[in-house]
Formats: structure tokens, C-alpha cells, sequence
């Protein structure tokens, strides 16, 4: 009986070992086996560092990166990844963070600062450049919390740091040491085939089984590759997309019931007033923040009808009212015709070159005479 039950799912054991084995061990997602640690060590040793598959998660490596920085950083920038070019040199700052993360929100930009202030870490923090974006301000993208897990890891953080700005008591506040993933996850990814088959395209486009899951910076890697202040450099085949190109993104951009999230409905309130909230407990602790307005390519621009897609239009003018409320420093636009960046400046329909960033922006400290 037992034998007529079982033995039909025999002929079916090879595909079950195949399917967890490439999971395992190519691992696009970095999830059984996170280069994150020997990423951070080699940034923090003043070396660049590349990672052999899709992006590490950045909320991770972000905290990682404070954990084991410097207690002497007195700048830094936080938002989403439109701040991910901005380095070191842009800023004028040799003691600077780079702490931006992918679909960065206004809970990720407190929860990292509860990080720093948790550890002693933000006692010399002077500047703070914040990267508002849609995430932080529209309810749509609010609601779509693609890093759900990393961000429910920094929860005590968040918490923490509200407490704080609040004016409450956290004296004898003890936040253990956190895990990113979740174990029971781990038996349902082993088996997933959906991430079999991100496996196999990672795969198919690269030298996972080299060995070289990361590695320190050199002349043959072609790929993006982060930098020692945490800033990151786009990938060779990125940085040659012609403006054709952009235009080509934009016109699926367009038509993309996700992106088109982005640019329509109107600024969420209780975001905007916690953002204020944030400016005001910054400014009133001797903080000097300033507002980096990164500009949509031009191609972009073109198709968002403001009538139809008022949001960074309406963003816009509330960071500039904002702004002149608290006497901050506005760098950037979102509208790419105030700046006069091109098409050819961007990799995509939003994130700009580096080399972009340093030639459109001045991050560089206001002088006073």
C-alpha cells in the first residue's frame, strides 16, 4: 500500500533537488548566502565592491554600514535611490554616509537615524540632505511595500526614534540585534519556483559559479558597484544608453500600471506633516538639512500632463514651501528643464549618472561670508 501511494512521486525526486539545489546555491537574491558583511568590510577598508547578482537589500546594508562606520560622520544623505550617486566629492564632505536605499520612505530615512543614534553614531552629523521622492509623500506608493520584511526588521529602530523626536523617555531603551529573514520564509523560498526561475536567469548572465558572488572594484567588472562612502557607481552597459533609449523607457513608463502610480494623485498630508515634524526636531538639535530635488529625465517630463499626473508638480511645491518655512537649502528640481539635464544624463527614466550629479548639482557646503 505504501509503495502504490509513494512510488508516483519518485520519477519527480531529481526536479525536487534540482529546483532547491540552483536556489540555494546561485541564489540571485542573496538571501542563503548574503555577501553583506564581506561587502561592508571592504567598503569600510576604503576598497569599491561589486556584488554578482541583482541588488543587495539596501535597508540591510545600510545598517550594517552604520554599525561598523565611524562614530566621526558629519554628513550624510538619506532617501531613495535617486540619492545613491551623490558621493563624497559632490558633497565637499570627506567624513560622508551615503545611506540611501531603493524606495526609500520617510519611515526608512527615522528608522536609520534611530540606528545612528542608537549606537552613538550621529554626535558629529551636521548636514543631513534628505531626497524626498514619491515614496515619501504618496499614499499609492505607500501602500505598495515591496520591502515589507526589511522594513518590519527595523521597526524597533523606527519606534525608537519617534519616541525620541516625541520627547519621550528612552533612556533605558535596549534594541537587540536584528534578523532580516525571517527562518520560516526560508523553507518556502528553498522550494519556490518563481525564484528557480530568477535562478536561471541569473544564471544564463553570469559567472555565479566562478565563485565571485562580489569582489573588490577592478577594470574587468563592467556591472554597479558601490563605493567606500556607500554612494554607488551604475554598470558599463548603463552608463552608454543613448537618449533614444530614455525616450524608448519613457514611452513604457507611460503605460506601466506600476510606474504610473508614481506621478498620479495628490501629496499625503500625514506624511508631509511628519516630514515637517522630522525638519523641526533636526533643525532644533543645530542640524543644517537641506532638500535635494532630483529631476525626472526630460522625456519623462514631456508626458506628464500636470491635469493628469499632478504629483510632483504638487511635491514641488510643497518642498519649496516647506523650505521657505524653515529657511532650508533647495538643490535641484524635479521639472529636468530648470536644471537643463538631458536625456543622455539618466540610465533610466529617474536615477542620473553619477558623473551627471557632480556636473548638474552643487551639494558643496554654503559659505558665509
Amino acid at each position: 500500500m505504501f509503495r502504490s501511494k509513494w512510488w508516483r512521486f519518485v520519477p519527480f525526486l531529481p526536479l525536487v533537488v534540482l529546483l532547491c539545489g540552483v536556489n540555494v546555491y546561485a541564489d540571485a537574491g542573496n538571501i542563503f548566502h548574503s555577501p553583506i558583511d564581506a561587502v561592508v568590510s571592504t567598503l569600510l577598508s576604503g576598497y569599491p565592491a561589486y556584488v554578482e547578482s541583482r541588488n543587495l537589500p539596501e535597508r540591510e546594508l545600510c545598517y550594517r554600514y552604520i554599525c561598523r562606520m565611524s562614530d566621526d560622520i558629519e554628513c550624510i544623505i538619506l532617501g531613495g535611490s535617486t540619492a545613491k550617486t551623490v558621493s563624497s566629492f559632490d558633497v565637499g564632505e570627506a567624513k560622508f554616509a551615503n545611506l540611501g536605499e531603493t524606495n526609500g520612505r520617510i519611515d526608512d530615512a527615522i528608522a536609520l537615524l534611530g540606528v545612528l543614534r542608537s549606537l552613538g553614531k550621529h554626535k558629529h552629523i551636521k548636514r543631513i540632505i534628505f531626497t524626498p521622492q514619491e515614496w515619501y509623500f504618496s499614499r499609492l506608493m505607500f501602500e505598495q511595500d515591496d520591502n515589507e520584511a526589511e522594513r518590519e526588521a527595523l521597526m524597533p529602530y523606527t519606534n525608537y526614534m519617534m519616541n525620541v523626536i516625541d520627547g519621550k523617555d528612552t533612556s533605558d531603551v535596549n534594541i537587540p540585534e536584528i534578523s532580516f529573514t525571517a527562518n520560516s520564509s526560508l523553507l518556502d523560498i528553498t522550494f519556490s519556483l518563481a525564484y528557480f526561475q530568477a535562478n536561471i536567469s541569473y544564471i544564463t548572465g553570469s559567472y555565479v559559479f566562478s565563485g565571485n558572488r562580489f569582489g573588490i572594484m577592478n577594470d574587468q567588472y563592467e556591472g554597479h558597484y558601490y563605493m567606500p562612502d556607500g554612494s554607488r557607481v551604475y554598470g558599463k552597459n548603463w552608463r552608454e544608453r543613448d537618449e533614444h533609449r530614455i525616450i524608448r523607457f519613457a514611452d513604457k513608463d507611460i503605460l506601466d500600471r506600476e510606474q504610473i502610480l508614481r506621478y498620479v494623485g495628490h501629496i499625503d498630508t500625514e506624511q508631509l506633516n511628519l516630514f515637517a515634524k522630522l525638519v523641526e526636531y533636526l533643525l532644533a538639535r543645530g542640524i543644517t538639512v537641506e532638500l535635494y530635488l532630483c529631476p525626472i529625465s526630460p522625456a519623462l517630463w514631456d508626458k506628464l500632463d500636470p491635469n493628469k499626473y499632478p504629483f510632483f508638480t504638487e511635491l514641488e511645491d510643497c518642498m519649496l514651501k516647506l523650505a521657505e518655512k524653515y529657511s532650508l537649502r533647495v538643490i535641484g528640481s524635479y521639472n529636468p528643464y530648470k536644471v537643463g539635464i538631458t536625456n543622455a544624463d539618466y540610465k533610466d527614466t529617474r536615477h542620473i549618472h553619477r558623473e551627471s550629479t557632480s556636473k548638474y548639482f552643487n551639494f558643496k557646503p554654503v559659505v558665509n561670508d
